[in-house]
């Protein structure tokens, strides 16, 4: 034995930025670095190609979490028929699921639907509510059902303080998200104040409040702009609690629950969520209360811009993805989205996967018993400060604006994010953001994956339409309107009728639609499907192979992947070396287009053979794949019409080809 020690380190050169920065310019040749090495976010943040240690924020805490232990696996449900709604709840509970987000819809469109107390004691029968979380997605009458909520704590005789419940009152995300508001801004400002009220009073554990930034980030918001509609939105809310219930901030705070949409972008979703906290506390400082004293309730769910209709088996590995993100970026609440949730209605099979997907990463992989994993990454330290020194900066031009109502009414914040919509768009249709089973790696002969289904007209019409006892002279303040609708909702007052007695002017704005990053290529696979359906087959393209497979298959898979993101079935073959053979083999294909596949050494010697034969076979359109440099002119004069390479605009190709063939109207 020895004491000394082996220090293997000592014997090489000792390691710095700057001679690694010299051993990157050598091996750059002169190309600029920051155009090479330097990534761009949508954020507008550059990313560095390497982190060191002066690169982490000064001052920014190493642990921003709030979680202690575990995270609470949520589910969310939205089944339209409360008996098929109550299934789905209690086998979720059955198997290892801590707590249900439930949509709610009067007539059923977007959650289940529940109008009167029975409904919704339907919908949760056999669930004890003292005991299971209880998140409400409600909608614009969010006062309605969170009294039918409260009628039905009182008529089991269970505690709202005890059972911890999430109201979901989010009036400005309902306006952003639908462009209306039924009740008018200002009723729904009232409504939700004396909510708060009643909960700060009579259930403080619970909450009031939901500022789910799901309608910014599905219109295609970049995270600077969703965390800066956080800010903007708590401190609209902070504003109407104050001038209506004289609320002070801290209990304001604690009746707010926070809810982030999470997507494929690993790192980006980790400093997402650990920037929400930080901006949080910086928020509730500038507020006079201490930032330990209200910390953030966080719910983190999939975002379904990032889900896909085709090839919907790869949403399981998105799911688990923008899982492990909302597990390293330290969020109290998890929502897994179903791999077909973009199709419709969930699957109990779908339900499943997605649940086990956070038990296997929850229970076996451990991912909760670590406090803050990003912490002391240089990278994701940088980035945390960057999204939340940027976020600060734009909530201050947004209140400056006019706050949060302001920009939704006059369509700043619709321009911007659109804005930024284009700039994603522009990346998807050049693959610069591939999207697997979609516009990379497309399966033209998938299996399609069937949705539960539900005749919401018949669940209508068997609902229920009696108005009940309505109070004639409850008035919003302190709670009193809440308690009174309770207290109706036990005689039968609906959801309707309930909206109806609290009247109010509707508030109209310019909705911000929901996009899937997918649909524009979807939108291409539905064609080629109705082609289908009409003509018995669908558009082909024949992949003209020079020479040996070892020649061509690089160029021939390009080509399948690329022409089949839009339908087009890829007849393929192992090669040939005869123009004749392949004219006739291109004949009985029954394609009315090809490309030709194979080296660029092959491209100079053969074109001027093979593009002529395929054209007398009937060759409508004819591609080349790879770039002609010089040899453009030749080609195009033996016949060929188009070249396709890494880096097209492939949506648009692929759009004029379906064009091209009739597919799609010109």
């Amino acid at each position: 034995m020895t004491d000394t020690l082996l220090t293997l380190a000592a014997d090489f050169p000792r390691a710095d930025y700057d001679r690694w920065r010299a051993l990157v310019d050598k091996a750059l040749k002169g190309a600029p670095f920051e155009k090479k090495l330097i990534a761009r976010t949508y954020e507008g943040l550059d990313v560095q190609p390497i982190y060191a240690p002066g690169d982490a924020p000064e001052g920014l805490p190493h642990a921003l979490l709030g979680r202690a232990g575990p995270w609470q696996i949520r589910q969310y449900i939205d089944h339209p028929d409360p008996a098929a709604c109550n299934l789905a709840i209690k086998d979720e509970l059955a198997h290892g699921v801590d707590a249900i987000w439930l949509g709610l819809d009067a007539d059923g469109e977007t959650g289940c639907l529940v109008r009167v107390l029975d409904d919704l004691d339907r919908a949760l029968d056999g669930v004890e509510l003292n005991t299971t979380p209880l998140a409400l997605r409600p909608g614009a009458a969010f006062a309605a059902h969170a009294a039918l909520l409260l009628g039905l704590f009182a008529r089991r005789g269970d505690d709202p303080e005890i059972g911890r419940p999430s109201f979901g009152a989010d009036p400005l995300g309902v306006l952003a998200a639908t462009g209306s508001l039924p009740q008018g801004l200002d009723a729904a400002y009232a409504q939700m104040a004396d909510l708060a009220a009643y909960v700060a009073g009579e259930a403080p554990s619970a909450r009031a409040l939901r500022l789910d930034m799901a309608p910014y980030h599905g219109a295609g918001a970049n995270e600077v702009q969703v965390l800066a509609c956080l800010l903007a939105t708590a401190a609209a809310y902070l504003r109407e609690l104050d001038s209506r219930e004289d609320m002070s901030p801290d209990r304001a705070l604690a009746t707010i629950e926070v809810a982030l949409p999470v997507d494929g972008d690993l790192f980006m979703s980790i400093a997402k969520l650990r920037a929400a906290r930080l901006l949080w506390g910086r928020l509730a400082e500038a507020c006079g209360v201490e930032a330990a004293a209200v910390p953030m309730r966080l719910h983190a769910a999939t975002a379904h811009r990032v889900l896909t209709r085709r090839d919907p088996w790869v949403n399981l590995l998105r799911a688990s993805a923008t899982t492990f993100g909302a597990a390293l970026g330290g969020a109290d609440a998890i929502t897994a989205l179903p791999m077909d949730a973009a199709l419709g209605l969930s699957t109990p099979f779908s339900r499943r996967v997605a649940r086990n997907i956070q038990l296997v990463l929850r229970e076996e992989s451990h991912l909760g018993r670590v406090t803050d994993p990003a912490g002391g990454s240089w990278y994701l330290e940088r980035l945390t400060a960057d999204l939340a020194a940027s976020a600060w900066s734009l909530f201050q031009d947004i209140e400056g604006r006019g706050g949060m109502a302001a920009i939704l009414a006059d369509g700043w914040l619709k321009e911007r994010v659109a804005a930024t919509l284009a700039a994603r768009k522009k990346a998807l249709a050049r693959r610069k953001d591939p999207l697997t089973g979609v516009s990379e790696f497309p399966d033209v002969h998938e299996r399609p994956v069937a949705a539960d289904t539900v005749d919401r007209e018949a669940l209508r019409a068997a609902a229920s339409t009696a108005a009940g006892d309505l109070p004639d002279d409850a008035e919003p303040g302190g709670g009193a309107l809440l308690a009174a609708l309770a207290l109706a909702s036990g005689s039968g007052a609906s959801v309707p009728a309930m909206m109806n007695a609290m009247g109010g002017s509707p508030t109209a704005a310019d909705p911000m639609p929901a996009h899937r990053l997918a649909e524009d290529f979807e939108s291409l696979r539905d064609a080629s499907d109705a082609f289908r359906d009409r003509t018995g087959q669908r558009p082909r393209i024949f992949l003209a192979n020079l020479g040996r497979v070892a020649q061509h298959t690089g160029r021939a898979s390009f080509s399948k992947n690329y022409f089949e993101a839009a339908g087009i079935e890829a007849i393929s073959n192992s090669g040939f070396s005869d123009p004749a053979a392949m004219a006739a083999a291109f004949k009985d294909s029954g394609a009315e287009i090809a490309i030709l596949c194979g080296s660029d050494d092959q491209y100079a010697e053969q074109v001027a053979d093979f593009a002529p034969a395929l054209k007398s076979a009937g060759c409508r359109i004819l591609f080349v794949a790879g770039r002609p440099g010089d040899r453009e002119d030749a080609d195009r004069a033996a016949g060929v019409d188009r070249f396709i390479a890494l880096g097209d605009d492939l949506l648009a190709t692929l759009t004029q080809t379906l064009r091209d063939l009739g597919v799609l109207p010109s």
